[in-house]
């Protein structure tokens, strides 16, 4: 626990996803307590654990932090426009995905480059999540507990222009060390 707590102390604000500790770090018959959302926020005040992040990390059996990756479940198709994939502006749009998501917790991953940072309103099935947009080539992770077959993307400043390369819908998992 004291290498998790340094590399958050050193890295400052860093978005978690809440995991079980394992079992010689928090005894699984403490459930629920063993999340790592109850107690890393103990050791330090920079882990913040929000729905909507966008660097997302894990941390695997040695304490060491990782960038989170998506399995992909359900994934939007190969966007229709040449070099930008699915094109989205100030009059929005929806992006259908390749199966529908059951009713379970989530985790979507929207891989984008945007012509400017922007406020966007993004809807799966019956959530709807208020976020923003940076210039650039970046991603949003998003945490949904619903079921959805599609996403859309609404409420972009005038003017601006997202371009979304992939849509990517599953569980978390361990990806590149920090």
């Amino acid at each position: 626990m004291l290498r998790v707590k340094a590399q958050l102390d050193q890295r400052g604000q860093t978005d978690p996803v809440p995991q079980i500790a394992p079992d010689r770090v928090f005894a699984s018959i403490a459930a629920p307590a063993n999340n790592t959302a109850n107690f890393v926020p103990l050791l330090s005040p920079q882990a913040r654990f929000p729905s909507v992040s966008t660097s997302l990390v894990m941390i695997d059996e040695q304490g060491l932090l990782h960038r989170a990756d998506i399995d992909d479940v359900i994934h939007s198709p190969k966007g229709p426009v040449k070099g930008c994939g699915w094109k989205v502006t100030e009059e929005g749009k929806t992006i259908p995905l390749s199966g529908r998501a059951f009713d379970f917790v989530w985790w979507v991953r929207v891989a984008y480059l945007a012509s400017s940072s922007s406020p966007v309103t993004i809807t799966l099935g019956d959530t709807v999540v208020p976020t923003g947009t940076r210039s650039g080539l970046n991603d949003i992770y998003l945490r949904i507990e619903d079921s959805f077959e599609e996403i859309t993307f609404s409420g972009l400043d005038k003017d601006t222009t997202l371009c979304i390369d992939k849509v990517r819908v599953g569980g978390t998992k361990l990806g590149a060390p920090l």
